[in-house]
């Protein structure tokens, strides 16, 4: 059985890695491919259909909606980890420890 140290080290260490998927979540946010959609289309008119590119697009749309939810998902499997893990501590001094370090 871990101890209440080992514990709240836990804890620090799940908050680091929710943090790195907090950040992967906002650079998919910021991830937009709807420029794309119609980027070159005045270089290239008249020499490429207008939708010959949609099944791609509507793919690449796809898998972004995909990774943010994978993200998502992870985040709060960590968050619950992480919850459950400082509810498990008995000192309460550790534990107040701990839960400002889930939660700041």
């Amino acid at each position: 059985m871990a101890s209440d140290e080992e514990k709240l080290r836990r804890v620090r260490r799940l908050r680091k890695i929710f943090d790195r998927l907090a950040t992967q979540q906002a650079a998919v946010d910021a991830l937009s491919f709807t420029r794309f959609k119609s980027a070159g289309s005045g270089q290239w008119r008249g020499q490429v259909k207008a939708k010959q590119f949609d099944p791609e697009y509507a793919e690449a749309v796809h898998q972004l909606v995909l990774a943010n939810q994978a993200v998502a998902d992870a985040m709060q499997a960590v968050s619950r980890q992480m919850y459950a893990t400082v509810w498990s501590i008995g000192d309460l001094a550790i534990k107040a420890q701990a839960l400002a370090a889930s939660t700041f």
